[in-house]
């Protein structure tokens, strides 16, 4: 039998309501009158590479990032899923900028960050459509450059201490002009030997596809983005999804060691199961949780994902603590 965490959703889903209800409200100029207007190239709109992207490390190369930041930029790694495109630049074996093109809707993703207690902000910077995503540390936590309502650049950074705030502020202005095409991108060049798919390892896996699903999952946990994390759920009641974005939030850290099919004998056409291991980092202040850490624990962590087929897309369909 699974042993699904469902009792703890269900309370969690209750403590989330109360979130939404108590939490303090973060003006958010991005929404309101006056907003910046995006720049735009010579042809009216923004350059269309960044809108069909399907290759981000090649579309947008170590090189020419490296140009951009003024830093050395030693290796890529790419990861692609059914709406996202995002690449990975090294800066040296474990410190990267992270950069990602995606089709999420625009004024949720605000939403997700302002229920986490961020404050969204507008930087006069940036010559386009954008806003900031604010810590309660007061560190940029991601910077977004808005394409459309569905469509966006977002840029991240692994570690605060390889980019400044005013290096990854100063990179994404300039950024901005290349997406809107102010400053005109090179021709992509192959980039042999600095791509690697972070399911890359996971060679014996019997789908790469399902198992950039779940490193994508577990990744935007890590990078402290919860509420991108339900998007990749097929989760759809609302209180549901909050309770899973509060339990994720108290992750401090959470990386990826291993990816192994599970029970393929009762495996579906829609509907697959994995055994993920685990290396997690919980948040101490989840202790008084009404179930400590939301189930987690510091150091090695088992899970079975379930993974659906919805309309076609590989989501995350349960999480549980044993097949």
């Amino acid at each position: 039998m699974k042993k699904y965490l469902m009792a703890g959703l269900i309370i969690l889903g209750v403590i989330g309501l109360v979130v939404v209800g108590t939490r303090k409200q973060t003006p958010s100029r991005f929404g309101q009158a006056g907003t910046t207007t995006t720049t735009v190239n010579n042809a009216g709109s923004v350059t269309d590479q960044f809108k069909n992207v399907s290759d981000l490390c090649n579309l947008l190369t170590k090189e020419q990032v490296a140009q951009l930041l003024g830093k050395t930029i030693v290796r890529t790694e790419g990861l692609t899923t059914s709406t996202l495109h995002s690449c990975r630049y090294y800066l040296n074996d474990t410190q990267a900028l992270i950069i990602n093109s995606d089709s999420l809707n625009v004024a949720r993703q605000k939403q997700g960050h302002e229920l986490m207690g961020r404050k969204i902000v507008v930087s006069a910077k940036i010559p386009m459509d954008n806003f900031l995503v604010m810590q309660e540390d007061g560190l940029i936590n991601e910077i977004y450059l808005v394409l459309g309502p569905d469509r966006y650049v977002s840029i991240n950074r692994s570690s605060g201490k390889a980019i400044s705030e005013d290096e990854v502020v100063a990179f994404a202005a300039k950024l901005a002009q290349v997406v809107t095409g102010k400053i005109p991108l090179q021709p992509a060049t192959d980039r042999a030997g600095s791509a690697v798919s972070s399911a890359g390892e996971q060679s014996g896996a019997p789908a790469a596809q399902e198992n950039e699903v779940v490193y994508r999952f577990f990744s935007l946990i890590d990078a402290k983005r919860p509420s991108e994390a339900v998007a990749m759920m097929s989760v759809a009641d609302a209180s549901a999804q909050q309770a899973w974005a509060v339990q994720f939030n108290a992750i401090s850290s959470v990386k990826v060691e291993a990816v192994t099919p599970a029970l393929p004998e009762t495996w579906q056409d829609n509907q697959h199961m994995y055994q993920v291991k685990l290396d997690v980092t919980v948040n101490p202040d989840s202790a008084s949780a009404p179930i400590p850490y939301y189930g987690w624990s510091d150091g090695g962590n088992t899970r079975w994902l379930t993974l659906e087929k919805v309309n076609g897309e590989w989501k995350i369909g349960g999480i549980a603590t044993g097949p």
